[in-house]
């Protein structure tokens, strides 16, 4: 009796695990979910190592042998979950960089909207000093100031600070 209520609880359990997405026996979901692992357990094929390459059939072999392929299976699965951190830890360090890209290229947003800014008052303050320039009023002032210096270095004593001594 104890045999049948093992069997069903066996039974329940395959059944829950091979569920359309029920478990994945690789933490990468690599191979697919449960149901396609026991399918291509089933699955009739021409050489049942054909991916693996010469070491993994001796290793296969060797394991066989000895009875020891839970011990295979073991080191594959702690392979497989190493490349799944590494790989874990590079999604997480590439996300660092892309936040660090997008700072960058806002900080160099700022800066161009700054430089644009300034080449914009620039531009108005040129406007304004030319308008200044042209207008008859500073062409008086500056040709006073020329003359006032002109008289000055003419009328003032030689040899005086100031006056245009060498």
């Amino acid at each position: 009796m104890e045999d049948g209520a093992k069997a069903e609880t066996r039974a329940a359990d395959c059944a829950s695990l091979c569920r359309p997405g029920g478990a994945y026996p690789l933490e990468s979901r690599a191979g697919g979910d449960f149901a396609e692992w026991i399918r291509r357990v089933y699955e009739v094929a021409g050489d049942p190592l054909s991916e693996a390459g010469e070491p993994m059939r001796w290793l296969y072999g060797i394991c066989r042998k000895e009875g020891r392929t839970d011990r295979l299976v073991n080191c594959l699965l702690r392979a497989e979950k190493a490349a799944q951190a590494q790989l874990e830890r590079e999604k997480a360090a590439f996300a660092r960089e892309r936040a660090s890209s997008e700072a960058l290229a806002r900080e160099n947003r700022f800066v161009r909207r700054l430089l644009e800014n300034r080449d914009q008052q620039f531009a108005a303050l040129q406007a304004e000093f030319l308008d200044v320039r042209r207008s008859w009023a500073w062409r008086l002032v500056r040709r006073a100031r020329c003359a006032a210096g002109r008289a000055r270095r003419l009328l003032g004593p030689r040899g005086a600070p100031g006056w245009g001594s060498a």
